[in-house]
């Protein structure tokens, strides 16, 4: 399934559905910040059962492709580590794939799209911290409801901004929605996302947010 593209700079850990014994491929795209030749860095995947494996990349169509087959059902862990000038776009996966921004927050570089997060049962109130970088790195921010509907917007963020959110009823999961544009100052290229009350999980598409279940 082709995805909205985010880079992801420096390190990046992502979260995939793996299906026992099905063979599961996902296709990144390497690409420098500024003049650089980044290298493809390292990937590994952390199975449920908590074993972890590197991955080699094998060349595609001018991306990297890592492909493994699970060993069980459920949700593994990959872990990208870069260097400083280089960043990860995941371009395609052959199963639900979202980005998981512990512990350090989502690092995006230019980000220009929408990436939806979970807002699991029971759960009401809730925040996101959002920053550009400096004074001059700046981002327009909507976040939208379950229902489409907008239920905050803040434009030319540099320093960290909270948003404190809130929902009417928290009897089921929900899937919200984040979407980021040029701000009408400054210039879009560096920006976190951090959450606080629930799973730093994002997905290209709603499809690609799951919570994994809690460890027996």
């Amino acid at each position: 399934m082709q995805r909205e593209s985010f880079r992801l700079r420096r390190e990046a850990a992502l979260l995939v559905w793996g299906e026992a014994g099905r063979p599961l491929e996902l296709v990144t795209q390497i690409e420098p910040v500024g003049r650089h030749t980044p290298s493809a860095g390292a990937m590994t995947v952390t199975a449920p059962s908590g074993e972890t494996m590197k991955l080699k990349p094998e060349a595609k169509e001018h991306n990297s492709a890592y492909n493994f087959t699970p060993q069980r059902t459920g949700p593994h862990r990959l872990h990208w580590q870069g260097d400083s000038a280089a960043t990860l776009r995941p371009v395609h996966c052959s199963t639900p794939v979202a980005i998981l921004g512990e512990p350090l927050g989502m690092n995006l570089i230019r980000p220009v799209g929408t990436v939806h997060f979970p807002v699991p049962t029971g759960v009401r109130r809730f925040a996101l911290q959002i920053a550009g970088q400096g004074t001059a790195e700046t981002v327009k921010i909507t976040i939208r409801d379950a229902t489409g509907r907008t239920v905050d917007q803040r434009d030319n963020i540099a320093a960290p901004h909270v948003f404190v959110l809130e929902r009417d009823s928290a009897t089921a999961t929900e899937i919200w929605a984040i979407t980021f544009q040029p701000a009408g100052e400054g210039v879009l290229e560096d920006v976190s996302v951090q959450t606080l009350g629930v799973p730093p999980i994002f997905g290209a598409t709603p499809r690609d947010v799951f919570i994994p279940a809690l460890p027996e």
